[in-house]
């Protein structure tokens, strides 16, 4: 494989790992793929694996969506290493415009992040859509690309001052899960013709 490989290039390979700009590991997902295979999201590391409650996410739902979340019970065992977790499976759904509630539970600060145009990435300056609470309303932006997309939560053990980190890179604790959002397109605004009355040239007068 090429060294200079970029998220959409495609891998034809068996390939556990691959470690892009520096900015994280990035996996297929399949590890040993038939044919090519598309460079998928990048996946944070940590330094200290979330092994304790302070660092790690034990459960995480939706509500308000057409589709909605519910993985409640998700933590893994304090002393066993748990840092990454996939659920694509599990899907909210929401329109352009709309809302949907989120639920976590579990110790740290938690960020949420959602790929809004679908680039495969998370650094646009609106993608973190929560930051620093377990429970929230987040609203889908006007301009969202519909489709299905990424959402990926983040817990840390310790934000710190300043700019809240990005959805990837490395941390010193911490634990990844990641999602599915399915974006529909907003409902166009309709005229209710109930009151409105309907004038044909021949029958009406517009008097003099």
């Amino acid at each position: 494989a090429s060294d200079s490989a970029t998220i959409g290039h495609k891998l034809d390979c068996s390939c556990n790992g691959i470690t892009i700009n520096s900015t994280g590991s990035y996996v297929p997902d399949t590890p040993s793929p038939e044919g090519n295979q598309r460079i998928d999201y990048c996946i944070p590391t940590f330094s200290t694996h979330a092994y304790v409650t302070t660092s790690r996410i034990n459960g995480f739902s939706t509500s308000g969506g057409t589709t909605n979340i519910s993985n409640p019970d998700n933590g893994c065992p304090v002393n066993q290493r748990h840092d990454y977790s996939r659920y694509t499976n599990m899907v909210v759904t929401a329109r352009q415009g709309g809302t949907f509630q989120f639920n976590a539970t579990g110790g740290g600060h938690l960020a949420v992040y959602i790929d809004w145009n679908g680039d495969y990435d998370f650094s646009e300056a609106n993608e973190m859509a929560s930051y620093n609470q377990l429970s929230g309303t987040i609203t889908i932006p006007d301009d969202a690309i519909p489709g299905t997309t990424r959402l990926r939560l983040i817990m840390f053990f310790w934000m710190g001052p300043g700019t809240p980190p990005g959805g990837c890179g490395s941390r010193p604790r911490g634990e990844t899960e990641d999602y599915s959002i399915t974006i529909l397109p907003s409902i166009p605004e309709t005229i209710s013709l109930q009151n409105l009355n309907i004038l044909s040239g021949q029958d009406s007068c517009f008097g003099a």
